[in-house]
């Protein structure tokens, strides 16, 4: 059963969601479900984001404006280095999907956990590492085939009901701290320091 997102979560996810021009006002976020079905372009639903604000954001004794206006300057500028964390048509969110985990919940998780990282004198040029390759390929670090993600534990083969082998992802119980600590990793950050929250 799913621990309560707390109170202080729920508020910072309702006010990012209103104030970032890629969430809220957007249409970005599903208000309604708590899943996205393949027909919905939308990035992710917004319990889904309140708990990774819950699971991923350390509570200071700053006001809670002073975070919205930090977070939501981070998802701009997350936003300009990686366009799929902002508005998609659902050809190209479902190509997305299919093919990255750029977007994905734990992907987002671990975004949150570097902004609280760098909070509240954030180096933002960091997320420029966001769009590397695959070192010595044209890959996409994000990329499903990236060989990482498998080897961590965020992806995991699976049988399809027509017997075909794909790789899905995991738990988030087993894929968000192993997303986070190689996120991390990649902006050049300690992985060592990332906390166990799960």
């Amino acid at each position: 059963m799913r621990s309560p997102v707390s109170w202080d979560a729920t508020q910072l996810a309702d006010r990012l969601v209103r104030r970032s021009q890629h969430l809220g006002p957007a249409g970005n976020v599903e208000q309604c479900r708590n899943t996205l079905s393949v027909k919905n372009p939308r990035l992710i639903p917004f319990d889904h984001l309140a708990i990774a604000l819950d699971r991923n954001w350390v509570d200071s004794r700053r006001p809670l404006a002073d975070h919205v206006e930090y977070l939501t300057v981070f998802w701009d500028a997350l936003v300009t280095v990686r366009p799929e964390l902002g508005v998609m048509s659902l050809t190209d969110r479902t190509r997305v999907r299919r093919e990255l985990l750029v977007d994905s919940a734990a992907a987002i998780g671990a975004y949150l956990h570097v902004a609280s990282r760098l909070y509240p004198r954030p180096d933002f040029s960091l997320l420029v590492h966001l769009r590397d390759n695959v070192p010595g390929t044209s890959l996409d670090f994000f990329s499903r085939q990236n060989q990482i993600w498998t080897d961590v534990g965020v992806l995991e083969p699976a049988i399809t009901r027509d017997g075909q082998c794909v790789l899905k992802l995991r738990k988030a119980k087993e894929a968000n701290p192993a997303m986070r600590q190689v996120v991390t990793a990649l902006l050049g950050l300690d992985p060592s320091t990332t906390t166990a929250v799960l």
